[in-house]
This record gives structure tokens, C-alpha cells and sequence, in this order.
């Protein structure tokens, strides 16, 4: 298929719809942004900070190491540290929404931050699936800077 630019689109777009005997969709003032005809500079900046875009330009870059399924017996542990209270709540919310969305054999110890910098081991109940997939996942939601996991293997 043949490109299209915006003008040709809403024309072909207005066409089609009085074809139809429908009202054309595009309002005025959307069909006059999308010809680009009058941006303001808000339209002209990047959609992230500076620091942010490169944060984000570095993490798509990185390689990715390849991740095998964990050893039976295996324990994940589970570090949350580095952003305040309130966000560590959240995290900590969100990796037991995952963890409940990805049963498994893998045995899980979360490491609660307590004062003084000590970290209290709490193991749960139920499982988890340890793979790539579950690490993408953590990632993509919490972020590194957020939590850190790491496996051990049995008998450790």
C-alpha cells in the first residue's frame, strides 16, 4: 500500500464518510492539527525529559542475558529499596499481583526493608514461575531501580 499523508487521509476519510451519509468524525480543530498546519511548540518537544529519554534510549539497548527456567528448589529473593515508603508499598502490592498471576515451584523470600537499613526475609506461601517472562514483566512495572531479584540455588 502506498503512503498516505495526513491531507490525503482526512480527505479520503471525509469522502468515505459523506459516501456513507455519515458526519465526518475528524473535528475541525483535530483535522487542523493533524495537517500540521499551526503546532505549538508543546507539539514540537520530545514526549520524555532529556534524562528519562536516555534512561529508556540505554534500557532498549541493553543486551538481554538469557534467562533458563530455575533449578527445582530454587529460592527467589526479593530486594525493595531505593524509592520512598509509599512507592515501596505499591511495588511490594504489585509483585504479589504478579506473583498470584504466575504460580510455580520456585520458593520466594521477599526481603521487607526495615529501620536501620536491615532487611526482614519473609518467605510466601506459594510459589512463583521463574522465567523471562516474570522478569520482563517485574521490569517493565517496577523497574530496577525499584526491586532487585535474585535466585539461589538449592540447598543455599
Amino acid at each position: 500500500m502506498e503512503p498516505t499523508s495526513r491531507r490525503q487521509f482526512l480527505k479520503r476519510s471525509s469522502a468515505v464518510a459523506a459516501a456513507a451519509g455519515v458526519a465526518a468524525a475528524v473535528p475541525a480543530g483535530a483535522a487542523k492539527a493533524l495537517t500540521g498546519r499551526s503546532k505549538t511548540p508543546e507539539d514540537r518537544e520530545p514526549a520524555l525529559p532529556d534524562e528519562a529519554r536516555a534512561r529508556a534510549a540505554a534500557e532498549a539497548e541493553a543486551a538481554t542475558s538469557p534467562i533458563e527456567s530455575a533449578p527445582a528448589g530454587s529460592v527467589l529473593h526479593i530486594r525493595f529499596g531505593g524509592a520512598p515508603a509509599s512507592q515501596l508499598v505499591s511495588a511490594m502490592e504489585t509483585f504479589r499481583q504478579l506473583a498470584r498471576e504466575r504460580p510455580g515451584d520456585t520458593r520466594v523470600v521477599v526481603h521487607v526493608p526495615a529501620q536501620g537499613g536491615a532487611a526482614l526475609p519473609m518467605e510466601l506461601r506459594n510459589g512463583v514461575a521463574y522465567d523471562a517472562d516474570l522478569l520482563a514483566e517485574v521490569r517493565r512495572r517496577l523497574g530496577a531501580a525499584v526491586v532487585q531479584l535474585s535466585v539461589a540455588p538449592p540447598g543455599t
